[in-house]
């Protein structure tokens, strides 16, 4: 009887590891039938286009992303999270991703992401979190930047930063947000809806 039920444990093992990688299969075809290229953790993004790359981040915990083409989308699974600053230069969207602090990353006394170079971003339905331990903004703003934040939300209690700390005109960042931290969106932004 105890070697009937190994047996039966083992066909069972094996069919959910067959279904795990039907299912990781298929989701790949499916992104690379959109033109995405698949980053998994560790691995890192390089737009080898001159414009019009697009990145699907897997879940897990992704390095920082230096994003510096046009026309660049950056989509993220469920899970995917960005644990290093980030610093976009061109014309991109950025879509479902997490943007944290962590201990042993470089963004504890800087932005979790940096805009610089006159790019101009679209972040949808991103998270911004920050640790109490933390001092820096979440979002850094270059003069001549552009930001539109649709259906994000900030989160985290550090002492100091602003969300979004932007050293342009007013009108240079649209934010449509939830903010969860206590500390003020930033005092150079157009505010749309605010929770």
């Amino acid at each position: 009887m105890t070697t009937l039920r190994r047996q039966l444990v083992q066909q069972e093992l094996q069919k959910d590891q067959f279904n795990q990688l039907i299912t990781s299969n298929e989701t790949t075809r499916q992104v690379d039938g959109i033109g995405a290229v698949v980053i998994r953790p560790g691995d890192i993004v390089v737009e080898s286009k001159e414009s019009d790359n697009c990145f699907f981040l897997l879940a897990g915990q992704h390095t920082s992303i230096v994003q510096g083409k046009n026309e660049t989308r950056i989509l993220g699974a469920p899970g995917a999270t960005v644990a290093r600053q980030s610093i976009f230069r061109g014309r991109c969207i950025v879509e479902g991703l997490r943007f944290v602090s962590t201990a042993d990353g470089n963004n504890r006394s800087a932005p979790l992401v940096r805009l610089d170079n006159n790019a101009t971003v679209v972040f949808q339905d991103c998270i911004f979190e920050r640790t109490v331990l933390d001092s820096a903004d979440w979002i850094s703003m270059t003069s001549g930047c552009k930001l539109h934040l649709i259906g994000c939300t900030f989160v985290g209690t550090p002492a100091t930063g602003e969300c979004v700390a932007n050293a342009g005109p007013v009108a240079n960042a649209g934010v449509w947000a939830a903010n969860l931290t206590g500390r003020p969106i930033g005092a150079n932004t157009t505010v749309l809806f605010l929770t």
